[in-house]
């Protein structure tokens, strides 16, 4: 049930409880920015998921690094079949 509110007050000016309405019905209808919120929440999401996935990668890889370093270090190519 839609509240009533005369579109004039006394004086032949609009009501300000009747403009604050229209604007709060205008405000409720209107979804033009949701699509934007949609992208940067799933951006932000995906980012996030990179950066997780970027940090256990690094961890992995310098302690293959520096395994490989050992190894190489210690290898004789003129002892090796």
């Amino acid at each position: 049930m839609r509240p009533f509110f005369p579109p004039e007050s006394s004086r032949g000016r609009p009501n300000e409880s009747y403009k604050m309405y229209k604007f709060i019905v205008r405000f409720k209808n209107d979804d033009s920015g949701a699509v934007t919120v949609d992208w940067v929440v799933l951006t932000a999401a995906v980012v996030g998921l990179a950066i997780a996935a970027i940090g256990s990668i690094q961890e992995e890889t310098s302690g293959v690094g520096s395994r490989t370093g050992s190894f190489l270090s210690t290898f004789d190519p003129q002892a090796s079949p």
